[in-house]
């Protein structure tokens, strides 16, 4: 843990994880590439069939696509509450008062190498509708540069707001009053 403490760290704060352009170049030469294909095979084909096999992986990729975006988003911290910012545009926040609990466990680490990385879940009491990232809570892995300062302003944070701080590690649950 670092010895600064909330005071001396500039806000609002922004916390990134890196490759947010390769990520959108990535999702948007996918829907491009399927999207050729697909005229390639409507103008050959006389059925549906290969067309709408195509519609179908262009909607997967894009469904994948905005959840690798939703994961590489910037945490912003500031007075307010919690943020998440893809390419500097807001795409959730959570006002501290609206916190509920912050829930974190281990997950597995998407990729190659298969090693644990803890995963902060910021919980609103009152839940935006929707699913999965739009359902209103806040998702983000133990990923960041400064991870912690992060980790300084959130327990700042939780201390003033008495935000609850549930715990998973190896099938128990324990609550815990910082991270």
């Amino acid at each position: 843990m670092s010895d600064l403490s909330a005071n001396e760290i500039q806000r609002p704060a922004t916390f990134k994880i890196r490759g947010q352009l390769f990520i959108l170049f990535v999702v948007v030469l996918s829907v491009l590439a399927m999207e050729w294909l697909e005229s390639i095979v409507i103008n050959k084909s006389d059925g549906h069939g290969p067309a709408l096999f195509l519609m179908l992986a262009m909607l997967v990729i894009s469904l994948l696509g905005a959840n690798a975006a939703a994961l590489g988003s910037d945490v912003v911290i500031d007075d307010s509450g919690i943020s998440r910012k893809f390419l500097g545009i807001a795409w959730r926040k959570i006002q501290w008062d609206n916190v509920q609990i912050i829930k974190t466990r281990k997950n597995l680490e998407s990729g190659f190498r298969s090693r644990q990385v803890r995963g902060f879940y910021v919980m609103p009491s009152k839940r935006s509708g929707g699913i999965s990232y739009m359902s209103g809570s806040i998702m983000f892995p133990e990923k960041f540069e400064n991870m912690d300062q992060l980790l300084v302003l959130l327990n700042y944070y939780i201390g003033k707001y008495s935000i609850k701080i549930e715990t998973t590690a190896n099938g128990i649950t324990t609550s815990n009053t910082s991270l």
